[in-house]
């Protein structure tokens, strides 16, 4: 597959996005933070972040492998890095290969196994990113 033209869209968050997007019991650090990836006029993926967590990153199928999850990450966490936050972290589960893979070239090192994170017999890898100022290069260059 060829790499994609990624482009980042702002969207706005009203409280009822917040909790469609996060549940109700979300309690966060009240910075929540969304974008979508288009790519050839379609929306290919979105990233929800809240201060230096990023919440959640979806790829469309058949946008997968050609950078749009890799945008939408360097994105989250220039954000997060402008924000003064010294970590970015995000949680994914232990199963999840790709989506690991992909954290892992952006720099994310495993921290942490909680488990039930997402509910009985379900673990997550909490992976965290140290932010600094060279991090910035990504978006000078």
């Amino acid at each position: 597959m060829t790499a994609a033209c990624v482009v980042i869209r702002e969207l706005p968050i009203c409280a009822l996005d917040e909790r469609t997007l996060l549940g109700d019991g979300h309690r966060g650090f009240g910075e929540l933070w969304y974008r979508t990836a288009v790519v050839e006029g379609e929306e290919a993926g979105f990233v929800v972040v809240d201060g230096p967590k990023i919440v959640k990153v979806g790829v469309l199928e058949r946008f997968r492998r050609r950078g749009v999850g890799s945008a939408l990450l360097v994105e989250a966490v220039e954000r997060a890095r402008r924000s003064g936050h010294d970590v970015c972290e995000l949680y994914v589960r232990p199963d999840n290969d790709e989506a690991i893979r992909l954290y892992k070239r952006h720099d994310f090192r495993r921290a942490a196994v909680l488990r039930e994170y997402y509910g009985p017999g379900q673990p997550a890898v909490r992976m965290e990113r140290r932010l600094r100022a060279e991090d910035s290069r990504i978006l000078n260059s």
